[in-house]
């Protein structure tokens, strides 16, 4: 910066201040100061002329590094806020050390020509709260609180960071914008509690372009077609274009956010599953198999019995439950506890769950916090309708329609838990054995590494045939058990 004393009489054409300067006029504390700036008159680039500036008609001209005048010296679009949206850097995924944009705000509500919904954030967690769909000119309530399938609900937060002012539009009524009747309504509620309502109207126009796929040399590019609508913010007369391509994430339709799945957990993170059905009630407890930090664990029958539980039939359960689906018709929303039969559920299933606490701003630790979490599923049944199930989680609200398969599995008795592994031992620690059935018995000798039948008479025994008896005796498994206490 350099001080630049004018001459009498002050000529200020070589600075560029004489006919059109660029006026600045600042307000500080109540007093006002005007700038003029200009620049040299040069024919090279303007972004490597000088630029100068003279504050409220003084004496003197300030020089100033170039391409300042350039950069103030813009229109008012250029300096309106295009971004609609407050946003927040969060998370890619749980445990991922990656960040994207997503909404920053406490509720959104969506509302389209025949459906709105409201989905809110309570602590981290988001939520669709109600839901309703027009018939016959009137909002008719179709959904009430449930949770939102994780895929769609980031690929809704996270659209709306690219929603942006592309365009600012002139000379165009909101009629001609499809904006006097809107195609969508957004308004985004922040958690200050101040809202964000955008209209948006009908297309103004679509572009096409093309991009390289990734692979080998040769491939046709990719055909890529971006549509614009015409928007507007409430109480602001300013219209613009917005680009679209994010719009079907943010107005999805209600089935697409909703999680189908019943209850979202890991396996390998259950703890504790307890079954009741009827006046049965079977709990089993992971355990370790010994004091050592890093034991293996297993699962045990803790009541009725106490014993080991069958592994296989435990993760059978487990596998089941983490799988449930339902979608559509399968979900009810307004029925009537008592005519499925959960008023007085016929069965329940109960399982906690110790889950790692990570910061969602580190990645997966092993030996992070746990802590736990308990899921519980009621099941009713339809009288005169027992291929069907109906199934609610926790306190949600909504009812889930399934098939028999899970019903079969909770009214399986203890039996059906306790393991087919009868006993364990060495094989070679098998000595002798004695069989008798519907006829005199006969015995089985080991001498050194040789079988032989020792009574009622001695023979050799074919090697292949003892080691298979051998083996099976060692490590017998039943086929099922058929009661706990056997009647003559």
């Amino acid at each position: 910066f350099a001080p630049i004393v004018l001459s009498d009489p002050i000529n200020l054409k070589p600075y560029g201040l004489d006919e059109y300067p660029l006026i600045v006029e600042i307000t500080t504390g109540g007093e006002k100061s005007i700038l003029r700036f200009g620049e040299e008159a040069d024919d090279a680039n303007r972004f490597t002329r000088s630029s100068f500036v003279r504050l409220d008609g003084k004496d003197e001209v300030i020089q100033l590094g170039p391409g300042i005048f350039a950069a103030l010296d813009r229109k008012a679009e250029y300096f309106e806020q295009r971004r609609l949206f407050p946003v927040e850097r969060v998370a890619k995924e749980d445990g991922s050390a990656e960040k994207v944009e997503q909404l920053a705000a406490d509720r959104v509500d969506v509302e389209t020509k025949d459906a709105k919904y409201t989905i809110a954030r309570k602590n981290k967690d988001w939520s669709l709260k109600e839901a309703d769909k027009k018939d016959d000119k009137k909002w008719k309530r179709v959904a009430s609180e449930d949770r939102l399938d994780p895929v769609r609900r980031d690929a809704f937060l996270r659209g709306f960071p690219e929603l942006w002012a592309e365009k600012f539009v002139e000379r165009k009524s909101l009629e001609e914008c499809g904006l006097k009747e809107p195609e969508f309504i957004v308004t985004v509620t922040k958690p200050s509690g101040a809202k964000i309502k955008l209209l948006i109207g009908k297309v103004s126009h679509s572009e096409t372009r093309f991009e390289l796929k990734a692979g080998p040399p040769g491939m046709p590019p990719r055909m890529i077609k971006e549509e614009y609508r015409y928007a507007k913010l409430e109480k602001n007369d300013k219209l613009f274009e917005i680009k679209a391509d994010k719009l079907g994430d943010i107005t999805a339709a209600l089935d697409d956010l909703r999680d189908p799945q019943l209850a979202r957990f890991k396996t390998e993170d259950v703890k504790r599953l307890e079954m009741r059905h009827g006046d049965q009630e079977i709990i089993l407890v992971k355990v370790k198999e010994s004091d050592k930090e890093k034991a293996k664990e297993k699962w045990r029958i803790e009541k009725p019995s106490k014993q080991d539980a069958e592994e296989k039939a435990v993760e059978e359960v487990l596998d089941k439950l983490a799988s449930l689906q339902a979608r559509g018709k399968e979900v009810h929303d307004d029925i009537d506890a008592k005519t499925v039969g959960l008023d007085k559920p016929r069965g329940r299933i109960k399982i906690t769950l110790e889950e790692a606490d990570n910061d969602g701003n580190k990645k997966e630790d092993k030996d992070a916090k746990k802590k736990t979490r308990e899921i519980v599923y009621q099941l009713g049944v339809k009288d005169k309708e027992s291929d069907k199930v109906y199934v609610r989680v926790d306190a949600w609200p909504r009812v889930n329609q399934l098939n028999d398969e899970l019903w079969k599995l909770v009214s399986r008795s203890e039996l059906a838990y306790r393991p087919r592994e009868l006993w364990r031992i060495d094989r070679d620690a098998i000595t002798g054995v004695t069989i008798q059935a519907d006829r005199a018995p006969y015995h089985l000798r080991r001498v050194e590494d040789t079988w032989k039948i020792s009574e009622p008479f001695e023979a050799d025994i074919a090697p292949k045939d003892i080691e298979t008896l051998a083996a099976e005796l060692a490590n017998p498994k039943c086929e099922r058990f058929e009661a706990v206490k056997p009647k003559d």
